[in-house]
């Protein structure tokens, strides 16, 4: 473009130069051709700008993250003219277009369509515009350049990638937490209150003797072992101060995590709560594939906010089920002296505890903490807000 106006301006210096020099009709029609040129040229540039029509085209508006899914872009042309020189330009921020074929401009002929297919990537969970947000449009003498906003922009939903915990076991580590658990209250057991005849098999623990003196012969209560408390996983929803792609890539991290932990305990067919705090504090069951669907679902729009802190969530949970003593996990990007206060809290008060904390220092002051929180009994895992999951668990 700078060579095209470089040259325009190089013609009308000679066509002012020929005009005073020469005169005449032939040197001043020569002149005006020249002036008159730019406004040609930018008039067909804005009919370009009026006239074309832009379509984008993929299989579903909702994808999963860091996985391709096929896209196609359609230019049309609807006049007689051709259109020489037009470039898309694609949203780079959240979303990736791969073109198959990359080019710097395209031309299109009169009454024809220039299709484009290719892949869309997007790189972080939530919901983005996607694809082309702009055509940059030049004149056919390459002065003059008008960039077109799409007023009608592709949107698309990410979802979360689904990542399995292969190197951890934390089912494995609830039941052993319960195993040690019911070795230190002695047994896990209780007596129905219905007593019966006694029969061959009855343990002798189980004869009432009071009721067996009463009637003169053996009598017993039915042992009821009581169900363990589901594992509880806490979610921190709680804004951190990280910023830009450090703490997008945080809570994509956090959500993902959240779901592998939640697939682990229902393959083995075990349910669990998920505590989180978005406008309400809320606790969910989730028992079967359908409710983990839902969750799922609903995980691509998860929003981090400046929410309560995790630790006031833990202690409302404690003092709601202060008889249950399980196993609870926390994933958190937030690591204050009141949340390592809180899980040691109830660490002492019979409670096992998984801690997975996203940081980026790990300075001193940090690994003191860490260390402090393992001291106490807590299965503790430290992670990058940028590692790759998979490849850690």
């Amino acid at each position: 473009m700078k060579h095209s106006r470089v040259l325009y301006f190089f013609m009308l210096v000679i066509s002012i130069i020929f005009i005073s020099y020469k005169g005449g009709s032939i040197p001043y029609l020569f002149f005006y051709f020249v002036l008159m040129l730019p406004i040609f040229s930018f008039g067909y540039t804005l009919i370009v700008y009026m006239r074309f029509r832009v379509a984008q085209n993929i299989d579903s508006i909702r994808m999963i993250k860091k996985i391709p899914l096929p896209y196609q872009a359609v230019i049309a042309n609807e006049d007689y003219f051709t259109y020489t020189s037009m470039r898309p330009e694609y949203f780079e921020d959240f979303t990736k277009v791969m073109m198959n074929e990359e080019r710097d401009s395209y031309e299109i002929a009169p009454r024809s369509s220039l299709k484009m297919n290719g892949t869309l990537y997007a790189q972080f969970r939530g919901t983005f515009e996607a694809g082309i947000s702009s055509i940059e449009i030049k004149d056919f003498l390459y002065l003059f350049t008008i960039r077109y906003p799409l007023m009608s922009r592709l949107k698309i939903i990410v979802s979360p990638r689904l990542i399995s915990m292969q190197r951890l076991n934390l089912v494995q580590w609830m039941e052993e937490s319960d195993r040690i658990r019911k070795i230190k209250k002695g047994t896990n057991e209780v007596y129905d209150p219905e007593i019966r005849k006694y029969t061959k098999g009855d343990s002798l623990k189980q004869i009432h003797w009071k009721s067996s003196a009463k009637k003169m012969e053996l009598m017993t209560r039915k042992i009821i072992e009581i169900e363990d408390p589901s594992p509880v996983l806490f979610l921190d929803l709680k804004e951190t101060r990280k910023s830009g792609r450090l703490k997008i890539a945080q809570e994509d991290n956090i959500v993902e995590l959240a779901l592998a932990v939640i697939r682990q305990f229902l393959n083995t067919e075990t349910s669990i709560f998920l505590c989180s705090q978005d406008e309400y504090y809320r606790e969910v069951l989730i028992r079967d594939e359908r409710e983990f669907d839902q969750f799922y679902t609903d995980s691509a729009e998860i929003a981090f906010k400046d929410h309560i802190g995790i630790e006031e969530q833990i202690l409302s949970y404690y003092q709601k089920h202060i008889n249950d003593k399980g196993c609870l996990i926390l994933i958190t990007g937030n690591m204050d002296p009141e949340l390592m206060e809180c899980l040691s809290y109830v660490v002492k008060n019979d409670y096992s505890v998984a801690l997975f904390y996203f940081g980026t220092q790990f300075d001193e002051e940090e690994n003191n903490r860490v260390r402090f929180l393992k001291d106490e009994g807590i299965m503790s895992y430290c992670i990058h807000p940028e590692e790759d999951l998979e490849k850690i668990f």
